[in-house]
């Protein structure tokens, strides 16, 4: 998902982790002050070759006919941890595309070894949308993933998946010398857990 804020300051990325409950994860840092924020979903140009659109202004320009087809909603905050380990939210979404699935992942971190290959999807400022980012697992520091990747700002909140495409975390800080770093799925768990017992 690509997540901007009502005023368009702040913008990142966001995944979807329960579609019957529409319930999706961010980083806490992405919606800021935010009781709600704005939820966009990839679109297809339906043309003969079905290329995925993935120019900001498209998106902005047509907000409402896609709020119409489903691909544009409204997401508000229901949890947050403003925490810089524990940077998440999750936010409920008023609707779903029918193209929408839930991302798959589980409590625990499935076993990853340094050096492996993971992908980091998210929605970098002044790039184009939707974009896959390869990237070299380096080791679980407890708190925060360590990632060799070339990431920039608005990763934030996007997901970072094994090479079988499971969920091990949430992209939250990176620097200059392609250091990434990604809040565990473990604590993914933790912030759900409270939601669903609310």
């Amino acid at each position: 998902m690509w997540i901007v804020t009502p005023e368009g300051d702040t913008e990142g990325s966001g995944v979807l982790l329960d579609k019957e409950s529409r319930l999706a994860v961010t980083n806490a840092h992405v919606v800021g002050d935010q009781d709600s924020v704005d939820v966009y979903f990839p679109v297809y140009d339906k043309g003969g070759k079905r290329r995925l659109i993935t120019e900001r202004k498209f998106y902005l320009s047509n907000q409402a006919v896609l709020e119409q087809m489903g691909y544009y909603t409204r997401g508000h905050v229901v949890a947050k941890n403003p925490e810089r380990d524990k940077d998440l939210a999750i936010i409920r979404l008023d609707g779903l595309p029918e193209t929408a699935k839930e991302i798959d992942w589980a409590a625990e971190i499935p076993p990853v070894v340094p050096e492996a290959i993971v992908y980091v999807l998210g929605n970098p400022g002044e790039q184009r949308l939707w974009r896959w980012t390869l990237g070299q697992f380096l080791m679980d520091r407890g708190d925060f993933l360590h990632i060799q990747s070339d990431v920039f700002g608005g990763n934030s909140g996007g997901p970072v998946l094994n090479k079988q495409c499971n969920l091990i975390g949430i992209a939250t800080l990176s620097d200059q010398h392609m250091n990434a770093f990604a809040i565990p799925v473990r604590a993914i768990h933790e912030i759900m857990s409270k939601v669903r017992s609310q």
